[in-house]
């Protein structure tokens, strides 16, 4: 192929890449659902682009493995598209658990494995384009002296998506639910020395929707009690759509509660904001039995409450808010004025606040009587890279506070990577997390 030709699929997606960032601009005043058009709408532009760049490559397969390989190639867009339809006229909610978790992921793996060959080829392209706008004369690959470059580009791309393909494949089977315990010692100044060593265990984010079976919840609630905790807290996401996500798994839940206290929050995915509902009293409706479901399996959920726990006449407050988060899309109901009516100023308190930008955003400005707080939400991305040299993940460019713990002005924030998945069911370098905190006295 002469280098100077202009592959006309990339100059298409330049021109769509345009219209996404105007698109972008006026999101705001959208809905959740239709936010994500314009994501939809990139994604089928890089199986657009990817068939014309290989299109020429594909006619030299045999017949019936080219098929093969349209129908392996085209099937993500086709069940993307479905998935799109189901979530404008249906209730994506009302699907199969399971079926709908699996079904995402063919769609996840799918565009994740054709990600790198689209940049890669965009690379070749931009190279392309670059040599024709700004040389005199064409300058051609050698084929004589090795690869050429544009081969380069175009191996590059292939290698980097099987080991994407790979990657997320070993994440959905084994690491999906590797659980790892966390620990950490936490100073809580005026913590009296009957709370010295208080043990806490918190998760956050089960997503109970995203799981295929209850047998590895029953492993992760066994790794939970043989901890031996004071106290268990979750803090939100119980659910991605509706809580009859939840009903196969109380009998494992309710596990927790059996011998020991657990408290928990609301999360943004527990208001049912991420389905459509025939009317406003169904939707509250779908509130009241998350209601019901936390009395059943004995777990107090604190809205904008407190708890307090004594021993030997000592005191520790836990103080649990609903979801408040800083991004536009995500509910902002947590009060903490309101969750601290009725505790006394000197008793220790520890907050439960699903998203971390309301430690940010509010809780460090406005509430020094915090010490510490448990946040989840994040996931870590549920994909990134912890060493003892190096942490990183993409949600990081999200969240600043995103895995783990911080500390400013003598306050500190927890952030549990979460146990649970949803959208891609696998983990890659962010390992499933049981929290365990042990409370120091600090004057």
């Amino acid at each position: 192929m002469n280098p100077t030709r202009i592959s006309k699929a990339f100059l298409l997606l330049l021109l769509f890449l345009v219209l996404f960032l105007v698109a972008c601009s006026s999101q705001e005043n959208v809905s959740k659902h239709t936010a994500l058009f314009p994501l939809f709408f990139i994604l089928i532009l890089i199986d657009v682009y990817l068939w014309r760049s290989n299109r020429a490559l594909s006619l030299k397969v045999p017949i019936g493995p080219r098929l093969i390989l349209r129908g392996l190639f085209w099937t993500p867009m086709a069940m993307l598209l479905v998935y799109i339809a189901s979530g404008l006229f249906f209730k994506i909610h009302e699907w199969n658990p399971a079926f709908r978790t699996y079904f995402v992921a063919i769609i996840l793996l799918g565009y994740f494995t054709k990600l790198l060959p689209a940049v890669f080829l965009g690379m070749r392209d931009g190279r392309r384009l670059i040599l024709r706008l700004f040389r005199k004369k064409p300058l051609l690959d050698n084929e004589n002296k090795g690869i050429s470059r544009s081969k380069f580009f175009e191996y590059a791309g292939l290698l980097g998506g099987g080991l994407v393909f790979s990657s997320m494949l070993t994440g959905m089977i084994r690491w999906v639910y590797d659980f790892k315990i966390y620990e950490e010692q936490i100073p809580i100044k005026g913590l009296s020395p009957e709370f010295d060593g208080f043990k806490i265990v918190q998760i956050s984010d089960l997503h109970l929707g995203s799981w295929a079976s209850g047998e590895p919840l029953n492993d992760a609630v066994d790794m939970i009690l043989d901890t031996d905790p004071d106290l268990i807290v979750f803090t939100g996401d119980l659910v991605n759509y509706a809580t009859d996500e939840a009903l196969p798994f109380e009998d494992i839940l309710k596990r927790l509660s059996e011998n020991h206290t657990v408290l928990c929050t609301l999360g943004n995915h527990d208001y049912g904001e991420y389905s459509s509902w025939d009317s406003d009293a169904e939707k509250e409706k779908n509130m009241l039995d998350l209601y019901d479901f936390y009395q059943r399996i004995g777990w107090k959920l604190l809205n904008n409450e407190n708890f307090v726990i004594e021993k030997n006449a000592e005191k520790l407050a836990i103080v649990g808010v609903e979801n408040w988060g800083d991004k536009l899309r995500f509910p902002k109901r947590g009060n903490p004025a309101v969750a601290l009516q009725g505790l006394e100023p000197d008793v220790p308190k520890i907050l439960l606040s699903h998203d971390p930008s309301h430690w940010t955003s509010v809780i460090l400005p406005e509430f020094p009587q915090f010490p510490l707080t448990l946040a989840g939400h994040t996931h870590g991305a549920q994909f990134g890279i912890e060493t003892s040299k190096l942490k990183w993940s993409p949600v990081q460019y999200i969240y600043k506070l995103w895995a783990g713990l911080y500390e400013q002005n003598g306050q500190y924030l927890y952030v549990n990577r979460g146990i649970g998945h949803i959208g891609y069911p696998g983990r890659i370098g962010i390992l499933p997390e049981i929290t365990l905190l042990r409370l120091q006295s600090h004057s």
